[in-house]
C-alpha cells in the first residue's frame, strides 16, 4: 500500500514485484504449491523488463574490496583442501541441531572450517574436539567469510545468506533444508551451465507439515523437528569429498 501511494503521487509508469504472499500461505498452510518454478532473482529481473532488463542467466555476483583478506593468524591454520560449513541461520527451524551437525561433521575426513556470527562460536566450540573441524565462527567479517568461501572447495550451508554468497563465488553448494523449501523461489543460483552439478539438495521428503513457514520459528511447531532430525548425513558425508 505504501509503494502504490508513491506511485500514485509520482504519476509515472512504474511496475512493483508481486511477492506472491497468497501462494505462499497456500503452500504453507494447505499444502498447494502454485509458485512459480523460476527464481526469485528472476522474478525481480523480469519487473524491469519494460526498462530493458534481461537476465543474463550468469547468476549471481559477489564482489571484494581491494584489501580484503583473512587474518594473517588464521591463514595459518588453512589445509590445501577443506570445506566451509555456514552453521548458522536466522531462525533455529532453519539450522541443523548440534548433534546432527557433530553427526554430520563426524562423518568426513576433509578438513571443515566452520563460520557464523557470534552466536554460532558457542555452538561450534562443541565440534573442536574432532581433528578434521576448524572453528572461524565469530572470528571473521562477512566479506572475510566470502573470500575463506573462495578458497574452499566445497560448501555446506543451511537456507541462509552464506549459500548465496557462496552461489555468487560459483563454488559447489550443498543446502541443507529445514522448515522452508527451495520451491519459495529462492534456492543457490547459479549460472545456467552450473546449475544442475553445482546445486545440491538435503531434504526430507515426503513431510506433511513442510512447509510450515515461510520464513522460520525459534522451534519446530510440531516438537519432533523431523525435517533436520531425519536429515541423512551420511549421504551428505559422502557428497563432501
Amino acid at each position: 500500500l505504501r509503494t502504490m501511494r508513491i506511485k500514485m503521487v509520482l504519476g509515472v509508469p512504474s511496475k512493483s514485484f508481486h511477492k506472491l504472499n497468497f501462494k505462499k500461505w497456500l503452500f504453507v498452510h494447505q499444502g498447494w504449491n502454485t509458485m512459480p518454478k523460476e527464481h526469485i532473482v528472476e522474478r525481480y529481473l523480469k519487473t524491469c523488463e519494460y526498462l530493458g532488463v534481461v537476465y543474463d542467466q550468469q547468476g549471481l555476483d559477489f564482489y571484494f574490496k581491494a584489501d580484503t583478506e583473512l587474518p594473517t593468524r588464521f591463514q595459518k591454520q588453512l589445509p590445501a583442501k577443506f570445506a566451509v560449513y555456514a552453521i548458522g541461520g536466522t531462525y533455529a527451524t532453519k539450522k541443523m541441531p548440534s548433534h546432527k551437525i557433530e553427526e554430520l561433521l563426524g562423518k568426513t575426513t576433509m578438513p571443515v572450517v566452520l563460520i557464523g556470527d557470534d552466536k554460532d562460536k558457542l555452538v561450534a566450540e562443541q565440534f573442536t574436539h574432532l581433528p578434521n573441524v576448524i572453528n572461524a565462527c565469530g572470528m571473521l567479517t562477512i566479506a572475510q567469510s566470502a573470500l575463506l568461501i573462495q578458497h574452499s572447495a566445497f560448501v555446506v550451508a543451511h537456507d541462509t545468506g552464506m549459500m548465496h554468497i557462496a552461489a555468487a563465488l560459483k563454488k559447489k553448494v550443498i543446502s541443507i533444508w529445514g522448515n522452508t523449501v527451495p520451491e519459495f523461489g529462492m534456492w543457490p543460483l547459479f549460472p545456467s551451465a552450473l546449475q544442475q552439478n553445482f546445486d545440491i539438495r538435503a531434504e526430507v521428503d515426503g513431510l506433511g507439515c513442510r512447509p510450515c513457514s515461510k520464513l522460520g520459528f525459534n522451534q519446530c511447531p510440531k516438537r519432533h523437528f523431523y525435517c533436520m532430525e531425519l536429515q541423512n548425513t551420511d549421504e551428505i558425508a559422502e557428497k563432501l569429498v
